[in-house]
């Protein structure tokens, strides 16, 4: 099947090899650096050339689709580079990195650039690999590889699955091990036919296809359940809430199709698939910002004052200031640390004091002074406002705006 794929992209049968020295074949092989499947792609070279890879599925980990992909990605690198070695090299390294090596020692020739530094010994040993393994498959009792039983072509029929549908549903309507399809379909993360992927195909042993499509209408659709939304604070980072509610960040990230774990914002809905086990109102209360009425905030696994002074709109010289006798680098869940100027707790429902001052308007606006230590969550929560509405009646941004003594503020109670 690789084979066939790479001539009829026009590439030469011996890059097969290249899958066997970054996996050895395997659909579950994983690297340090997040590389996922036979062919190794990392997410995002992955989803540049077609493959989905998300909370259901990641088919970075299907064979034929993951080879077309590499195909792709392989014929693109021998267009740039117009020689199968650097390709290969960059395939390994980035096409960036070989470009820059072709660069900086004026020569296109790998063996060449293999002799210095620039380019990693991972990728100066990798078209050597590559050449071994070549060598070796093809006359393997040459090289002492004697009495191989080979494994037999993975034969398979495909079927339209537009609905979600759990593998032991579909199983046991064939009539067959929940195994057997996920052996046929290791793209499938989540033992569920994916949702909202009208297209997609499944597949299952030979002579079955006939008792599936007898039987597929009357499978219940999977219902997702034990996912809640969680609404991002300013300085919450995704590992932080990833720890909070018990998954990975990848999970995260993946269930709500992000492309970065790093693509999140303050204000933005982040969908949790949370474990089973656990209500999800459980979560909720976890999620609750826990500050007390005198302005006390109970540290969180996973806390820092980083993430503490960015949530609350401090700087983290405000918070240390705020906190004297605690050590940052000794923060520890169950702490309680101050989040508001000292003496600066003010009910909402007080309509005049010393720093606020009733103006006589027709809109009914009033103004407060800002003193020192202020914030505009702090303002907002002693006024009991919206943090967003008084942001917007002075044109400052939520997570951004810094706040100097003195600064006068114009709301609505």
């Amino acid at each position: 099947m690789m084979r066939q794929i790479l001539a009829e992209n026009g590439l030469p049968d011996d890059l097969v090899y290249l899958s066997m020295i970054e996996s050895g074949f395997s659909s579950y092989a994983h690297s340090r650096a997040s590389a996922v499947g036979q062919w190794q792609f990392i997410y995002h070279t992955g989803v540049r050339y077609g493959l989905k890879v998300n909370w259901w599925i990641d088919e970075r980990r299907d064979p034929e689709k993951s080879t077309i992909a590499a195909a792709q990605y392989l014929k693109d690198l021998h267009d740039e580079f117009q020689h199968w070695y650097l390709a290969a090299a960059g395939y390994n390294a980035g096409e960036g990195k070989i470009s820059r090596a072709i660069k900086r020692y004026q020569t296109d020739d790998f063996w060449e650039i293999s002799k210095y530094r620039y380019i990693k010994p991972e990728t100066k040993n990798y078209v050597p690999k590559l050449i071994a393994a070549a060598m070796i498959a093809k006359e393997p009792e040459k090289y002492g590889f004697t009495d191989i039983v080979y494994e037999k072509p993975l034969i398979y029929d495909t079927v339209a699955a537009p609905k979600p549908v759990e593998l032991k549903v579909i199983a046991d309507a064939l009539g067959i091990s929940v195994d057997e399809i996920k052996a046929l379909n290791p793209e499938l993360i989540q033992d569920v036919t994916p949702p909202k992927y009208p297209n997609y195909e499944l597949k299952i042993p030979v002579g079955l296809k006939g008792i599936f499509l007898t039987k597929y209408e009357a499978m219940p659709e999977y219902e997702i359940k034990d996912v809640i939304t969680h609404r991002v604070r300013s300085g919450e980072a995704l590992s932080v809430i990833a720890r909070r509610y018990g998954v990975s960040a990848y999970k995260i990230a993946s269930f709500n199709n992000l492309r970065s774990q790093h693509q999140i914002r303050a204000g933005q809905n982040l969908k949790i698939p949370v474990p089973n086990g656990k209500p999800a109102t459980a979560y909720q209360r976890d999620a609750a910002p826990m500050v007390a009425d005198n302005g006390n905030y109970k540290v969180r696994s996973g806390d820092s004052f980083w993430t503490i002074s960015r949530r609350f709109n401090l700087t983290v010289s405000q918070l240390r200031r705020m906190n004297p006798s605690i050590n940052p680098s000794k923060l520890r869940p169950g702490q309680r640390l101050v989040v508001e100027a000292p003496g600066s707790a003010i009910s909402p429902t007080t309509q005049q004091t010393e720093n606020t001052t009733q103006v006589a308007s027709a809109d009914g606006w009033k103004v407060y002074h800002v003193r020192s230590g202020d914030n505009l969550w702090v303002i907002a929560r002693r006024l009991g406002l919206p943090l967003n509405d008084l942001a917007k009646w002075n044109n400052l941004n939520p997570q951004k705006a810094i706040l100097h003594p003195g600064k006068k503020l114009r709301f609505k109670s």
